[in-house]
């Protein structure tokens, strides 16, 4: 999944909008521990399969278009919360039936973030803010009010990647596409120009 989403992010970078999504029911878990045992049990393939996602965040986070999270479910946990912290915005769904969150889990796993996301976290909320959700674990869902983190909350009954095409079409109708890219150049701050 890590070599595909890798490869997603280097063929979007001429999109003018990027949607980064799951499954209706999940968005992503971070790393699958059962599966990447054997990768972590080496100090190089830690290292490998780190530097590896810390360049696809990175390389999210400076596309010239603008790029979104739509979470929907449960699973922006761990390395899906560090990948949503990569997008522009970040958009929770608001489906009945579906309960949409997101949650830094890695201290109750004895580790720190490691792609990057807990430095992106500080630039999306503040140093206090970003120490209290890493610490406690705090869970982010349609009951906490956006913020840095989360920007947008679909309307009850929508699902978050509904929300953000109507987000893209109204931006689309509404701006234009030089502005855009302009806006984006000028908030996208220091990195990979």
């Amino acid at each position: 999944m890590m070599l595909e989403l890798g490869e997603a992010v280097a063929n979007s970078k001429s999109s003018p909008f990027i949607i980064v999504t799951g499954i209706p029911t999940a968005f992503c878990s971070g790393a699958n521990i059962t599966l990447a045992a054997a990768q972590l049990m080496s100090t190089e393939g830690g290292v490998a399969m780190n530097k590896l996602m810390t360049e696809v965040t990175n390389d999210l986070k400076y596309l010239e278009g603008i790029s979104f999270s739509a979470i929907d479910g449960a699973a922006a946990f761990g390395g899906g919360a560090e990948l949503a912290t990569s997008t522009d915005f970040r958009v929770l769904g608001n489906e009945a039936g579906v309960r949409s969150r997101m949650k830094f889990v890695q201290a109750t796993m004895g580790v720190t973030t490691g792609w990057g996301g807990g430095t992106r976290l500080v630039e999306l909320v503040g140093k206090e803010e970003a120490l209290k959700i890493l610490l406690t674990s705090e869970e982010i869902s349609t009951t906490t009010p956006p913020n840095g983190l989360i920007n947008f909350i679909a309307p009850e009954g929508m699902s978050a990647l509904t929300h953000t095409e109507s987000l893209i079409e109204n931006i689309q109708a509404t701006v234009d596409p030089n502005v855009v890219t302009a806006m984006k150049r000028m908030t996208r701050g220091k990195g990979k120009e």
